[in-house]
């Protein structure tokens, strides 16, 4: 597990493969032991409860990819609950400190984006069906309907498929980080770091493409 520090007051926890296969994110894996297991000694060593814990939960059968939510607390979305909705997100955004944000990935980018001046933290699942859609400018809208300015956000792109092996031929055949950046520059948004990590080329994480179908690593974005 790394441990990035997007800045003092929110840290990010990034899970490789010694860290255990985080899962994909079908709604009967929810309820799998063996995952549950598995995350809750991920996030036992970032020190938060799972109860304190939320999840990114995506379903591809839609058609609108960039459905975001502002949450108070875990409630329906907590991790490893069974009964959890499968009302579907491609981000989630809180305001609460302590509370975990957290989003199985294998290729598709996991965008932390926080608010320095309102404190508001936002997970969100930038895979090509959201980049499509502009899916982070979407993202930095629906921040801007909360009050917040652009030139306030910090964000940080977790490690995705590089442009060799996954290029976007809707979009010019650009990389995933490549669009992303692309996107939250045209929105405003000057403070972009990356992980510059290719999922299809290091063997530490899982990648989609490379054949790792039901095999996930993890983000979890905390603010303290």
């Amino acid at each position: 597990m790394k441990t990035i520090d997007l800045c003092e007051e929110v840290s990010i926890f990034l899970s490789d493969k010694t860290d255990g296969n985080m899962r994909n994110l079908a709604l009967a894996n929810w309820a799998n032991d063996e995952t549950i297991k598995i995350r809750q000694g991920f996030l036992g060593r970032a020190g938060i409860a799972p109860e304190d814990t939320a999840l990114v939960f995506v379903d591809y059968s839609r058609s609108d990819f960039t459905q975001y939510r502002l949450i108070e607390s875990p409630g329906d979305y907590r991790l490893n609950n069974a009964e959890a909705t499968t009302e579907a997100s491609d981000g989630l955004a809180v305001r609460t400190r302590g509370i975990g944000l957290f989003l199985p990935l294998a290729d598709c980018i996991g965008a932390v984006i926080f608010d320095r001046r309102q404190k508001l933290l936002m997970l969100v699942h930038a895979g090509r069906h959201n980049l499509e859609q502009d899916g982070l400018g979407a993202a930095v809208r629906f921040l801007t309907g909360q009050g917040t300015s652009p030139s306030d956000l910090s964000v940080w792109l977790s490690p995705s498929a590089g442009k060799k092996s996954y290029p976007v031929y809707s979009l010019g055949g650009k990389g995933l980080e490549e669009i992303a950046i692309e996107q939250l520059v045209c929105a405003g948004v000057t403070d972009i770091a990356s992980a510059g990590i290719d999922t299809t080329a290091d063997e530490n994480y899982y990648s989609h493409s490379e054949g790792d179908r039901d095999k996930r690593f993890a983000v979890l974005a905390y603010m303290r």
